[in-house]
């Protein structure tokens, strides 16, 4: 008898390409992009640079190199990065700001934000004792706060407080597309709150591999030689290009229906575990819960939902993240919740004897 599928809801990156990124990734004029005349690629970068209406855009390898070199080219040796506690940039990219001397202060934020009082006080002009404040990052959506779409407005003013305090802006905006689907706000207007964006082909729109950062031409052009230093820089790359490609055009009206999935599991997990979750606090695909109240840390929870076949990913010893995605459909997200119904009332039953 054939083993049970694993349900796989660690991430959205493990998503297969689809048939039509598959054509596409066969099909594709190819050039060297080292050299600047691969079509698929140009085209792509072309392509976003108009949604998200910036001058220019350059294709990477991933969402971590993107948000280092457009950082990297906007801030010199020595000088500040300001980004919230949790940013992805600070504690998920290997301490990669370091490779080029900067200096990296976080906030404490306040759902994905951090406090615009607060970072109007942080912002440095440098001197003598202190360094300048060369970058502010923003997140959207917030990763580690479970897919949260931050408040547009508050946005707008943090990115005010560090333009009149002489800083560049950079949004993570890995999920960007999840957070236009959610909130109804275009791309392009997150984008216009920043002086540079990254954004992830290979999260929610399925694509294979690939990011882009756009932003001002001369960025752009400082941010490709960095992306040379680093290793970054690809020959053939129209065949990743090509997927990413109709990831953006295919993919992006999928993303509502994994945004309703994980509303789904964040009222199956409410119900069976109260207090663990507030359905309210899923914005996107992302669901976060602690298993606290069933006397387990995250890790043993999902060591037990693993025996059941689902596979899930543990932010520390508390929280356990659930992501949704296109390879992910309902009868995927029913037998989750009874494996985690499985697990809670097991676990329930074990510790009353």
């Amino acid at each position: 008898m054939a083993e049970a599928a694993v349900i796989d809801l660690r991430s959205d990156t493990g998503t297969k390409p689809s048939a039509a990124m598959l054509s596409a990734m066969v099909t594709a004029e190819l050039g060297d992009d080292v050299y600047g005349d691969d079509p698929t690629v140009n085209d792509l970068q072309e392509l976003c640079a108009q949604l998200f209406e910036k001058e220019a855009g350059l294709f990477v390898p991933s969402g971590s190199m993107g948000n280092l070199v457009a950082i990297a080219a906007q801030a010199r040796s020595g000088e500040e990065v300001l980004c919230d506690q949790d940013a992805h940039v600070l504690n998920y990219e290997g301490g990669a700001l370091a490779l080029f001397g900067l200096v990296t202060r976080s906030l404490a934020y306040d759902r994905g934000l951090m406090s615009v009082t607060e970072l109007s006080e942080a912002v440095r002009s440098g001197d003598d004792h202190s360094p300048r404040t060369a970058v502010v990052t923003l997140e959207v959506t917030h990763a580690t706060r479970g897919g949260c779409v931050p408040d547009f407005a508050l946005c707008a003013a943090a990115s005010a407080v560090a333009r009149r305090g002489g800083s560049a802006v950079h949004i993570d905006g890995a999920r960007i597309f999840n957070a236009q689907v959610a909130s109804g706000i275009p791309v392009h207007r997150w984008a216009g709150l920043a002086d540079t964006i990254s954004v992830c082909f290979s999260k929610g729109l399925g694509a294979p591999a690939g990011a882009m950062v756009l932003g001002p031409a001369e960025v752009i052009e400082r941010a490709r030689i960095i992306r040379k230093r680093l290793g970054g820089a690809m020959r053939q790359s129209g065949v990743l290009a090509a997927a990413a490609r109709i990831g953006v055009e295919e993919g992006v009206d999928l993303l509502a229906e994994d945004h309703r999935r994980a509303r789904l599991l964040a009222e199956g997990v409410a119900a069976l575990m109260p207090g663990s979750i507030d359905p309210d606090d899923v914005h996107t695909n992302i669901v976060q819960f602690s298993p606290d109240r069933l006397g387990l840390t995250a890790p043993q929870f999902l060591a037990l939902l693993a025996a059941q076949g689902v596979r899930a990913k543990a932010y520390g010893g508390r929280l356990v993240r659930l992501v949704t995605h296109r390879d992910l459909d309902d009868a995927a997200i029913i037998t989750a919740l009874a494996a985690i119904e499985l697990v809670a009332t097991t676990t329930a039953r074990g510790s009353h004897g």
